[in-house]
């Protein structure tokens, strides 16, 4: 939430799309409750597939939202994560993923683990252990 105001200080609402399918979903009450900590108003949107993105950023914009937030979720990486691309490109909405890809892809911002470099340093230690180095003394 801080990060998106810092990218723009008029940021007074911010939806976060999220998969309500999605176990996790229930923390997203706890962006609502960081949003309130900074004065921001946080609405939430939900899509369980690909073909309901669209009605989620049509609730957004309908609820005034200043930019988006984009909740962890398989059905919002590859093909959904260029779905967002295109939506916040046609919402004129900003938006914020926390897939390191996402930037890459046209988006605007990411912030979040770097999945491909903790699978590469995974592999790494894997080998290092195989080859006879012992667990703990790997930093």
């Amino acid at each position: 939430m801080q990060l998106l105001r810092l990218l723009n200080p008029k940021t007074s609402t911010v939806a976060v799309l999220v998969n309500p399918k999605n176990p996790n979903a229930e923390d997203a009450k706890l962006f609502e409750a960081a949003g309130r900590s900074i004065g921001i108003k946080v609405v939430i949107v939900g899509a369980s597939t690909e073909g309901e993105l669209n009605d989620a950023f049509r609730r957004a914009v309908e609820q005034r939202a200043d930019a988006m937030l984009v909740h962890v979720d398989a059905l919002f990486n590859d093909n959904g994560e260029m779905r967002i691309v295109q939506l916040s490109a046609e919402h004129r909405l900003p938006t914020m993923t926390a897939n390191a890809t996402y930037p890459g892809r046209g988006g605007l911002i990411s912030y979040g683990t770097d999945t491909r470099e903790m699978n590469r340093q995974a592999g790494v230690y894997v080998a290092r252990i195989l080859r006879g180095e012992k667990p703990e003394n790997c930093p």
